[in-house]
């Protein structure tokens, strides 16, 4: 009767909030996917300057650097405080894009091809692993992995 009515309210209202959580999550890991395919100029970690020089990272690193479509401005990802932040004035500033909810547990980017005359697309698969804890919804883990190729046919 009753009780098997306030269950199904319970977990409908944890499926919305979870759901919601996880589109924050989706439209963080898209806008990075779809800048990263209009971008150009590929490096992930610490080698060299961001916008400037290029680096392949095939055991993976926890940051990326690359041109946006713009040609000059520099975006840079990477995982701090168990969030994933963003930066467009190359690596000087950084603001949060995925919500404090959403506790980022690891975050890999891998890129490939992104040597300028080396006969391959430059590529960047992402990872991330990570978990919700809401306390209307409880703790639940997840993983997203996802490539970006660059659009422009590479020289």
């Amino acid at each position: 009767g009753i009780g098997a009515i306030l269950t199904v309210n319970n977990v409908g209202r944890r499926t919305r909030a979870t759901q919601a959580t996880m589109d924050n999550v989706s439209f963080a890991i898209e806008t990075m996917v779809r800048e990263m395919r209009l971008g150009s100029v590929y490096k992930c970690g610490i080698h060299g300057t961001a916008g400037a020089d290029t680096y392949d990272c095939p055991s993976g690193d926890s940051s990326v650097a690359f041109k946006m479509s713009d040609g000059t401005t520099v975006a840079e990802y990477h995982l701090y405080n168990n969030q994933i932040e963003r930066s467009d004035d190359g690596g000087l500033t950084f603001d949060p894009i995925t919500s404090p909810i959403v506790k980022i547990d690891d975050l890999k980017f891998y890129v490939s091809g992104s040597m300028i005359g080396d006969k391959l697309q430059p590529r960047v698969i992402i990872e991330v692993d990570g978990r919700i804890t809401d306390p209307k919804v409880g703790a639940q883990s997840f993983v997203i992995q996802t490539a970006a190729v660059q659009r422009a046919i590479d020289q």
